[in-house]
Formats: structure tokens, C-alpha cells, sequence
């Protein structure tokens, strides 16, 4: 993950220690998940987590924001340091665990960081490219904080649009100077 998509991440762990709540933090690219392993009464919560960031990774991963982030490890209903809850998770584990349960496979990329004393992995999904849905075929958009399912002719629609791409509708990244009449 290069720096500056490190700096947003940064920047909002630094709002939640100063006494924000990690949901009021997450945005159209940006979720905190906690790891239910941390919790000793969650029964079977490699499976629960698994389908969790499944589930957000397609969701982004359909939206029209481009590049998102999921920081495992944070509870979104605490503040300050109580809501670094961590995870002891390898960061090959959630690669693995998203790629094989999304289709296509998604391939985030997992980072390791620390924040409090405490280890967070922040997953960096990328920019979607079709249509993406779990192995069973759900499939939902990010909207605002939220994912929200698909209807039979959003799913059509992003379909259409990703296969057929307006490449004339994105921002160049050439100078105007290599522009020519």
C-alpha cells in the first residue's frame, strides 16, 4: 500500500483514538470490521469473518469508487483505544479467505499495521472491473456507509458498463500539452 493510501487510513485510526466511533469514520471507501476471534463466545469465527469481508470486498468491489479499504481489527461501535480490538490473523489469510470466496476472485492486497500497541490488517480491495458476487451469487453495491443488494438489472448494468468501457468519460492522466490539434 503506497503512503498516501496509508495517510487516509492513518488519518481516521488518528480520529477514533481522539474519541470518534469507527463508524462515523467509515465512508463510500472505507470500513472497519472487527476480528470476532478476539471475542471468546463467538462460535466458529473464522467462518463469520470470512463471510464478512466476502461480503464487503464484493460490495466495493461493485460500487463506483474505485479503490477501498477494510482495516480489520477496529470495533466501529467504540472510541479510543477500547475500540483496537486487534487481530492475530496472518495477513495471507485474508487474501486467501476473499479470493476464494467471491466470484470472480477478488485479490485484495492485506497490509499489517500497528496502532495503539495493537496489530491491524488493512486490506486494500481494488477497483472492480465486472460484476463480482459471493460463490452462492449475492451480490450488493456500497452506497454511502452501506452495501446494499443488487436488483437483476443493476447487476445487468454494471455488467454492460464494465464490458463496455467509455474510456473517454475518465480523467486523463496526460498533460494538455500532449494534446494535438
Amino acid at each position: 500500500m503506497s503512503e498516501r493510501e496509508l495517510a487516509a487510513i492513518y488519518a481516521a485510526l488518528e480520529a477514533i483514538s481522539a474519541g470518534a466511533t469507527g463508524d462515523s469514520q467509515e465512508s463510500e471507501c472505507l470500513e472497519f470490521k472487527e476480528d470476532p476471534a478476539v471475542h471468546p463466545n463467538n462460535r466458529n469465527p473464522d467462518a463469520i469473518l470470512a463471510d464478512v469481508l466476502a461480503d464487503e470486498a464484493v460490495c466495493f468491489s461493485n460500487s463506483e469508487g474505485g479503490i477501498s479499504y477494510i482495516v480489520v481489527g477496529v470495533s466501529d461501535k467504540k472510541s479510543g483505544a477500547e475500540a483496537f480490538t486487534g487481530t492475530n490473523r496472518r495477513t495471507e489469510w485474508f487474501e486467501k479467505k476473499i479470493f476464494d470466496n467471491t466470484r470472480p476472485s477478488i485479490s485484495v492486497e492485506a497490509t499489517e499495521l500497528t496502532w495503539e500497541n495493537t496489530r491491524l490488517v488493512a486490506l486494500r480491495v481494488p477497483r472492480g472491473l465486472a460484476l463480482y458476487t459471493r460463490r452462492k451469487g449475492q451480490a450488493g453495491k456500497r452506497v454511502g456507509k452501506n452495501c446494499v443488494s443488487l436488483t437483476e438489472e443493476q447487476r445487468r448494468d454494471i455488467v454492460f458498463r464494465r464490458a463496455n468501457p467509455d474510456f473517454s468519460a475518465f480523467p486523463s492522466a496526460r498533460p494538455m500539452s500532449d494534446i494535438e490539434p
